[in-house]
Order: structure tokens, then sequence, then C-alpha cells
């Protein structure tokens, strides 16, 4: 998911994320598995998701480093 960053700060990534989590649950994960663009991953700490790694990827000949977070999905 992205936002258009004259949208960011506005809600509209944290209103998706609770969507995503809310379709997770309903088809019963037990978590997510995101790979985000640096900027996004304190808005996905803050929503519960733990980082567990990162993801290294090229774009354009430039080695780009990923943070990999999980967001565990209560079964509630």
């Amino acid at each position: 998911m992205w936002v258009v960053p004259e949208r960011i700060g506005a809600g509209v990534g944290r209103a998706l994320f609770e969507h995503a989590v809310r379709q997770a649950s309903l088809m019963q994960a037990s978590f997510i598995d995101i790979t985000a663009d640096p900027h996004a991953e304190s808005l996905y700490q803050r929503m519960g998701a733990r980082r567990v790694g990162e993801v290294v990827s090229e774009l354009d000949g430039r080695r780009r480093v990923l943070p990999r977070l999980v967001c565990e999905i209560s079964s509630e």
C-alpha cells in the first residue's frame, strides 16, 4: 500500500493498515509479513509490527535495504 505524499499524516496509512489487519483476520491469518519503505517503518511499528530483518534489493542499479516487519494478528 502506498500513500501519496500530500496525504501522509492525515490518517490514510493507519486506515489502510487497519483494513488490511481486519481482512487478514477474516482470512484467519496469524500474521502479516511487511517489506516496508524505510520512511514507513515507524508507522508499522506504531501499529504493532516488529522488525524481524531486512530485505536487500536493487532499484535502478542502486542497492536498497528495506526493513522487514511482522504484525501478529489476534484471534479474537
